[in-house]
């Protein structure tokens, strides 16, 4: 009895002295876009580990759970654990344990007021200054308020591109040479926009004329574009780079002018002040000679709005019934026509 007693209490004592150590993990994600992630120590009886990650960045660690290992190019990748302690180690590769998908790919062009993304894709959500158009999930986006326009695509396996690795900044604005003009009139518009230094080169530009000719245009300031046509006219203005869109707009105002704007008044006969005016104006005749004529007052349209029949001499003119907007005031008498535009505000 005392024979086996000490046996027992010897295999005890060599039990305790030789445990081995088992190696053990498990990570957050196998099945990952691009992305990094963390990887967690399951392992029995170990004090010290070293860990391989082929692939990866950092490719080896040492840590108990390494975190933000990160997996940047498509692919299937092993993992391998050593856990070690003064009895010896063990070792743990998991094949083919991580898979990495591409991101989708992403590419962005415009068309007039339109901007294109690459079709083909699971998923498009379009968003405009950082928040998500409803219901925009087509491969495309009409552009119909000015700000950042991009798109968050998502293919099969779920990977999505990353909207926030922007190109270089840059704000989109232009002036035109006349905002209020006749129909038949051609006008220029100057690109005022602000780039990152060394960035323009890099960015491509979509003007869209609507209503005029051309309709188009990809010029860094567009001139020559002309209206035939009275009526308000959007003139949209659009900066693309990779995957981000900013846009600009603006109205113009294409007056019906015809028979109306034939001065063949001297420009120092007949004087209108204040412009632009809340209730009156007052027209100052250089020669006075009270002389009849005929004082009309179109709107925007070519609608006569006012008429009046007055001497030429220096007088005060009540607009204060007409709404706010542009006209074109007309003096005509034997002298020949007179025509103005003024604003009332």
């Amino acid at each position: 009895m005392k024979k086996l007693l000490t046996i027992f209490l010897l295999v005890n004592v060599l039990s305790a002295k030789a445990q081995f150590p088992v190696a053990a993990f498990s990570v957050d994600d196998t099945t990952i876009c691009g992305s990094c992630i963390n990887f967690t120590n399951l392992s029995l009886n170990a004090t010290s580990y070293h860990w391989s990650f082929p692939g990866a960045s950092p490719n080896s660690s040492t840590a108990f759970s390494p975190s933000s290992i990160c997996y940047f190019n498509p692919g299937t990748y092993n993992v391998t654990l050593i856990a070690t302690n003064s009895n010896g180690s063990d070792t743990l590769t998991m094949s083919n344990y991580i898979t990495v998908y591409p991101y989708p790919p992403l590419s962005l062009y415009t068309h007039g007021d339109t901007i294109f993304a690459n079709q083909g894709l699971f998923h498009y959500q379009w968003y405009l200054n950082s928040d998500s158009i409803p219901n925009d999930t087509n491969y495309y986006c009409v552009a119909l308020h000015d700000g950042t326009h991009f798109v968050v695509v998502t293919d099969t396996n779920g990977c999505q591109n990353s909207p926030a690795t922007f190109g270089p900044i840059f704000l989109p604005d232009f002036t035109p040479s006349d905002t209020d003009f006749c129909s038949g009139t051609c006008i220029d518009f100057t690109n005022t926009s602000q780039f990152s230094s060394g960035d323009s080169a890099f960015i491509t530009l979509q003007w869209y004329f609507d209503g005029g000719s051309p309709s188009t245009s990809q010029d860094f300031s567009p001139q020559n574009i002309c209206y035939s046509n009275a009526g308000n006219y959007l003139v949209k203005f659009i900066m693309l780079e990779g995957i981000d869109s900013r846009s600009d707009s603006f109205t113009v105002n294409v007056l019906n002018c015809t028979g109306v704007l034939e001065n063949s008044f001297s420009p120092q006969q007949l004087f209108l002040s204040p412009t632009p005016f809340s209730t009156n104006i007052t027209l100052h005749f250089t020669e006075a000679q009270k002389e009849s004529a005929e004082l009309s007052v179109f709107n925007s349209i070519g609608e006569l709005v006012f008429e009046k029949e007055i001497l030429t001499e220096d007088q005060i003119l009540c607009l204060v019934a007409l709404p706010r907007g542009i006209y074109l005031v007309r003096v005509r008498s034997v002298k020949g026509v007179f025509t103005e535009k003024v604003t009332k505000e």
